[in-house]
């Protein structure tokens, strides 16, 4: 499985892309991937979400959003999403960008996910 952030954000499972939904469900992820290993603080999601004023509904949508990103991976890595109390993460392990066949940076980095070992204060959102 990868993950692809230069470009339009992609995730590849057994070569093939999977949706990501909406624009807003693309941003999660992108931010996500963006700031990967790290635990992203909700008000910094909501704001990324919603720059002026987010819906009443916020804390709703992005548990829908992260239950829907969970669906397009596979059910052993649905567990690389996870929570903490003030924010989320999404845990993975990077590589080296690969190289098209002409030498040039191609237009992909993948990031492979990498489960949690360390589950205590965590759960899925």
């Amino acid at each position: 499985m990868g993950f692809w952030v230069l470009g339009g954000v992609a995730i590849r499972v057994d070569g093939r892309l999977v949706p990501l939904g909406a624009r807003k469900q693309r941003t999660l992820t992108a931010l996500l991937l963006a700031r990967a290993n790290t635990v992203v603080p909700l008000s910094e999601i909501t704001e990324e979400l919603w720059v002026e004023s987010p819906p009443r509904s916020a804390a709703a949508n992005l548990r829908s959003y992260a239950a829907r990103f969970r669906v397009v991976l596979p059910p052993a890595q649905r567990d690389r999403l996870v929570a903490r109390p003030l924010g989320s993460l999404l845990r993975v392990e990077q590589r080296r960008p690969r190289r098209s066949a002409a030498g040039s940076l191609g237009d992909e980095l993948g990031v492979l996910a990498q489960p949690a070992d360390d589950a205590e204060g965590e759960q899925q959102i």
